[in-house]
């Protein structure tokens, strides 16, 4: 079988007519494509990519110090029995739970010598009795780790003078007092794994959401004082030009 070819008067084949059938390629698509080129290129995103890399890595070793940091306080106090006393339940109290604080106690004469001294930062805290118990002072504020460390073993300490008190003793008072957690499936430290990761990743997301909105509204507006976009509008919908520069920035914040 053979093909003929239309010719023109001048006698020159004339091309065959395209093939309109093929599916034309979605716009959305191609912008994402030109946006996601477009940017590994680019020398300023690259330079604030690593550097937000930077900052994400120094924050988490900074956490990491700062979590492993011995947290030490001097306690003044006027009270040099049961206030030391106190003290020193907490400092083991805190080595029993493998928490990086270290108590040091301090006595004084009196009350205002306590306050005068943590006035003139001689002292970190200032532990003194009252009706209900103690009071931790501080100047400008009182480590929670410190204070509840303290409010822990104040309240062994109470509970142990008042089962003295009546004549029996601190486990018969706390028994059945304490709750087990038991998982019929999984595992309880995997579990927490599994939620702190989830946790660091939802952050990520966050930082990677709040940084690559800008890249988009500067791209718009680059486009925009360059009449790029009237050119674009006429060919592609303004729909999927905006669908393909969010898909675009998607790829690279998630990458």
């Amino acid at each position: 079988m053979s093909t003929t070819l239309k010719t023109t008067p001048a006698g020159r084949p004339i091309p065959p007519a395209p093939d309109t059938a093929a599916p034309p390629t979605a716009p959305w698509l191609i912008v994402t494509l030109r946006e996601v080129t477009v940017k590994v290129r680019d020398k300023s995103f690259i330079i604030s990519t690593l550097v937000t890399l930077a900052l994400i890595v120094g924050s988490v070793v900074v956490s990491g110090f700062l979590a492993g940091k011995t947290t030490e306080s001097t306690v003044g106090m006027s009270d040099g029995g049961a206030a030391a006393a106190l003290v020193s339940a907490a400092n083991e109290l805190a080595i029993e739970k493998s928490q990086s604080v270290e108590l040091t106690a301090r006595t004084f004469d009196s009350d205002g010598q306590a306050l005068d001294a943590l006035r003139a930062g001689d002292i970190d805290l200032v532990l003194l009795p009252d009706s209900g118990g103690y009071s931790l002072t501080g100047l400008k504020d009182v480590p929670g780790s410190v204070e509840q460390l303290l409010a822990e073993a104040a309240g062994s300490q109470a509970l142990a003078r008042n089962a003295e008190k009546l004549g029996v003793e601190v486990q018969t008072l706390t028994a059945g007092s304490t709750v087990t957690a038991v998982l019929l499936e999984g595992n309880h430290e995997r579990n927490s794994m599994a939620q702190a990761m989830a946790f660091i990743f939802s952050f990520l997301f966050y930082m990677s959401a709040m940084i690559f909105d800008m890249p988009i509204a500067n791209s718009v507006v680059e486009e925009k004082q360059n009449r790029v976009v009237e050119i674009l509008a006429t060919a592609i919908p303004i729909r999927q030009l905006l669908a393909g520069k969010i898909l675009g920035n998607l790829i690279l914040a998630m990458g």
